[in-house]
């Protein structure tokens, strides 16, 4: 079983790097590289510029959820805590997040109240990307069809993690069973504060903020797509770039490496943009996404440490053993 779990990632790997090789093939590797060459650098800055602002607007999301938490937590330790979780972008569907309710706990904030930012804020991103994916289709292939439904089912979602008496009553079934007992407690750590933070006065503007934050990386993708000389439109581009990030989420493959640019090309390619442009404007387009982020969030954890409040450096070691004490709830006898 140890070494599975050890053999898990590279596999995972291993995976990504064969669909890329593939797209790279697909494309023709010289055609791609002679594609990347073309464009120019104020295209790629006009991308990144796009790309930094929607960073800004989904900071200004995970800072909005951390207040309504009640969280003690200013500004600038936010910001230093959302920067520090870009690096964690490319755990699979970005689960290496939950490094933000480590950080915090070295502040003395137990992880049970930040989980549920952590988490509502993945539900949030999550909604926004599928109701872009859908408005997409829909403006590009007619499929009108998909909105109201993908609607429906987000409204759905929410009003089930605000069913009180709903959860209760799973986690009580799911508690009573040995196996089942650490999921239940952390199913029960982000139900009992999601359900403070679902409601429509942040759950709405945190929504219009991940649409607008995600849909400028979409159209960071057009840009590129547009400077490579592609006929693409702005809402093929965001359909393409929401739709590739969807798949990648669903395929819980690290930053949905693989199976995010296959998305991606393969609409693309059935919208008539050529195998080559459409491959070299997925590749920079992640680069310019994922790739940034991770970026940032490394040389900000270089260069501005998320040390704890006091000023000490986070211990990795300590901070787990708070996640796994929240986990495993409060210990017999205290």
């Amino acid at each position: 079983m140890a070494s599975r779990s050890r053999l898990g990632p590279w596999l995972s790997v291993a995976s990504a790097v064969a669909v890329l090789a593939a797209l790279l093939w697909f494309g023709d590797l010289g055609a791609v590289t002679d594609a990347l060459a073309r464009l120019s650098l104020s295209r790629l800055l006009a991308a990144l510029a796009l790309v930094t602002v929607a960073y800004a607007l989904r900071f200004g999301k995970w800072h909005l959820l951390v207040r309504r938490l009640g969280l003690p937590v200013g500004p600038r330790r936010s910001l230093q805590v959302f920067l520090a979780g870009l690096m964690m972008a490319v755990t699979p569907a970005k689960l290496g997040e939950l490094w933000k309710s480590v950080l915090l706990a070295q502040d003395g904030i137990p992880v049970a109240r930040s989980l549920p930012a952590v988490a509502v804020e993945r539900l949030v991103d999550f909604a926004a990307i599928t109701l872009l994916a859908s408005l997409g289709l829909a403006l590009v292939w007619g499929l009108w069809w998909l909105v109201p439904v993908t609607v429906t089912v987000v409204a759905a979602v929410v009003v089930l993690l605000r069913w009180r008496s709903l959860w209760t009553r799973l986690l009580a079934w799911l508690g009573r069973r040995p196996r089942l007992a650490r999921p239940a407690r952390f199913l029960g750590l982000i139900a009992e504060g999601a359900h403070a933070i679902l409601g429509p006065l942040t759950f709405l503007p945190a929504l219009a903020l991940g649409l607008t934050a995600w849909g400028l990386e979409g159209v960071a993708l057009w840009a590129i797509l547009d400077g490579l000389g592609a006929d693409a439109s702005w809402p093929l581009a965001i359909a393409a770039f929401c739709a590739g990030t969807l798949a990648g989420v669903i395929s819980l493959l690290p930053g949905g490496l693989g199976t995010t640019e296959a998305g991606m090309v393969g609409l693309l390619v059935a919208r008539g943009v050529a195998q080559d442009i459409a491959v070299a404007a997925t590749l920079l387009g992640r680069a310019c996404t994922l790739g940034y982020g991770a970026l940032v969030g490394a040389l900000s954890s270089l260069f501005w440490p998320a040390a704890a409040k006091d000023g000490g450096v986070v211990d990795s070691q300590r901070a787990g053993e708070a996640l796994e004490a929240a986990l495993d709830g409060p210990q017999r006898g205290q």
